[in-house]
């Protein structure tokens, strides 16, 4: 009697049943993966807010013979004598009319006209940022 050297039936269940384990396993790397990746990306964003918005801001410190005009600035609001203004509202940080930091729950300018610094504090997503800045 010849030997019968063919695939049986038993063994194609056995390949399927192990191509699903790899696909099932594959599947649940690839979520895990993606759902840290959300994560990570959720607990940047308000370094990335912060980030954009100081970019702005330095800029406009550093700007030759700039000054803070001292009439029109609150705590919510600062103008600069360049014509720029940053404001705080409804959450969102504003350069004229431009956002330019969204998130943010708190935002405080402070100029220290004798020391000619601005400090401004900040809570984006739960998180505190307060820097000060030396007129150039």
């Amino acid at each position: 009697m010849k030997g019968n050297s063919g695939v049986t039936l038993t063994s194609l269940i056995i390949y399927i049943i192990a191509m699903v384990v790899v696909v099932a396993i594959t599947a649940t790397l690839t979520n895990y993966f993606y759902g840290n990746m959300d994560k990570l990306s959720e607990r940047t964003n308000g370094a990335k807010e912060y980030t954009l918005f100081n970019s702005y801001f330095t800029g406009e410190i550093n700007k030759k013979e700039n000054s803070v005009l001292k009439d029109e600035t609150t705590e919510s609001k600062i103008v600069f004598s360049s014509g720029n203004q940053y404001t705080f509202l409804s959450g969102k940080i504003y350069c004229n009319r431009f956002v330019i930091a969204k998130e943010v729950s708190n935002c405080k300018f402070i100029y220290n006209e004798a020391t000619n610094e601005v400090t401004v504090s900040m809570t984006i997503t739960g998180k505190n940022y307060t820097n000060t800045y030396k007129l150039v």
